[in-house]
């Protein structure tokens, strides 16, 4: 009997859940993207009294393919049983490929030396024309309901039972104290009747969702007309050298010559070739080619092949010269422009383990008197921009570590000299019972180091010590 008390548990629990029927629909495939049209033949022409056509159009991009139908769920039947169900999902419909773009015309470079010449060639540079995106696919349908609610009686039986004292004569008498009287046998008699309750219950079905139409894929770009450049009273453009990434040692030896072709944008092509030209308007005149100069002067009294492996990326932009370095090594420079030369100065350099020469030496004192000093193995402290940031951290008792201060340290607790720095930890405004003497105590400091072209942090710890 308890048995079937338990089924109507499970089946009141269960109509609380839904459950799904039917089998969901698969995806569409998303269309595949078109390709780019090629870009047309870039050319390089010398105008004279001859005529002369060029056809040199970007091609069109192709169109991007069409996605395909996600399909609808199936097998969309279910029985009006003890629980919600909820119907399977229709596929996606797949997304359209993305449409290709048109390629650029092509390029075309001009020497000449009568501007009247150029009337005598035509050119076509038409950009090509970017393709359609695929069109999204449809999407499948999801299962539906063919009733959206139904109510069930659900029953369970359990046992209501009643006990009674029952006394039965067993046909045997006993005598005792001269009285004979009828042996009784008694026993305790269990009666059980079983009773039904029954309640009714609502259950739900819940179509399932149809899948999501196929996205049109992008249209491509078009492509666009091509460069035109012109080239006065030279057969052929000079070689240009704008830019230079090279180490401080051979810089030290040789200064660099630079150039770059300058060039002029104008506007009148169209007018200037031949009648029904396909080009834009707009086009590049050769002016010259500009010389920049780049010298680097070492000053320093340190041997300029310990630094070898720091480099200068110079460009010159056509006007003047600029650089930067790249390197880990610290240099002092002043530079000098005039013109279109640039000269640079090191007058001073370390090396960044010479920068980053530094230890904690001692901590000492307590209270207002506690220090920390850290040692310059370098000497250097006074000559570099120094930086000190602080974590001091105090032992407690019972809840462990807790840290009082957490900040840069200001100049007025330091004491810098070529030999190191000394902290003055207990002027820092600490609470005096965090650092009175033996206290267990640790800390963190970084000093930050700044020189010349470069800047870096040293990390220095202290574990567990007693002030005294």
């Amino acid at each position: 009997m308890r048995s079937l008390s338990l089924v109507a548990v499970i089946a009141i629990s269960l109509s609380f859940n839904a459950f799904g029927f039917g089998y969901s629909g698969s995806d569409g495939r998303d269309g595949s993207d078109g390709r780019n049209g090629s870009d047309g033949e870039s050319v390089t022409i010398f105008a004279d009294q001859n005529e002369q056509n060029f056809i040199l159009n970007g091609m069109n991009g192709s169109a991007g393919g069409n996605g395909s139908a996600g399909s609808s769920a199936t097998g969309c039947y279910f029985s009006q049983g003890h629980s919600s169900v909820h119907g399977a999902d229709g596929g996606d419909g797949g997304d359209g490929g993305d449409g290709g773009d048109g390629g650029d015309g092509g390029s075309v470079t001009v020497f000449y030396n009568d501007i009247q010449n150029l009337k005598n060639i035509y050119v076509e540079s038409n950009g090509g024309f970017g393709a359609p995106g695929g069109y999204g696919s449809s999407a499948g349908y999801g299962c539906g309901c063919s009733t959206s609610s139904w109510s069930l009686e659900s029953c369970s039986t359990s046992e209501r039972c009643t006990t009674s004292r029952v006394c039965e004569a067993t046909g045997e008498t006993r005598t005792q104290g001269g009285v004979t009287a009828p042996v009784r046998i008694c026993h305790d008699r269990r009666r059980c009747t079983p009773v039904t309750s029954c309640s009714t219950n609502t259950y739900y079905c819940h179509s399932g969702d149809d899948g999501r139409q196929g996205r049109d894929g992008s249209h491509g770009s078009d492509g666009t007309y091509g460069a035109i450049r012109l080239v006065k009273d030279i057969d052929q453009l000079p070689a240009q050298y704008p830019t230079a990434s090279i180490g401080i040692l051979e810089l030290s030896k040789a200064d660099i010559s630079l150039s770059r072709q300058i060039w002029e944008v104008r506007v009148g092509a169209k007018e200037l070739f031949a009648n029904g030209s396909a080009i834009r308007n707009t086009y590049s005149e050769y002016i010259k080619l500009a010389q920049g100069t780049f010298s680097l002067v070492w000053q320093s009294e340190k041997d300029v092949e310990n630094f070898k492996k720091t480099k200068l990326n110079i460009i010159f932009d056509g006007k003047k010269v600029s650089y930067s370095l790249k390197g880990d090594d610290f240099l002092k420079i002043e530079t000098k422009v005039v013109g279109t030369k640039t000269t640079v100065y090191v007058k001073e350099a370390y090396k960044k383990s010479e920068i980053t020469k530094l230890k904690i030496d001692k901590t000492s004192g307590y209270g207002d008197k506690l220090q920390i000093k850290i040692v310059d193995e370098a000497s250097l402290t006074d000559l570099i921009k120094t930086t000190v940031k602080l974590q001091f951290v105090y032992k407690q008792r019972l809840l462990g570590w807790r840290v009082v201060y957490d900040k840069e340290v200001p100049s007025s607790a330091l004491e810098v000299t070529s030999d190191g720095v000394v902290i003055n930890v207990g002027k820092l405004g600490i609470n005096p019972k965090f650092i009175r003497r033996k206290r267990k105590v640790r800390y963190t400091v970084w000093v930050g180091r700044s020189f010349g072209n470069n800047s870096t942090t040293v990390k220095l710890h202290q574990n567990k010590i007693k002030l005294y």
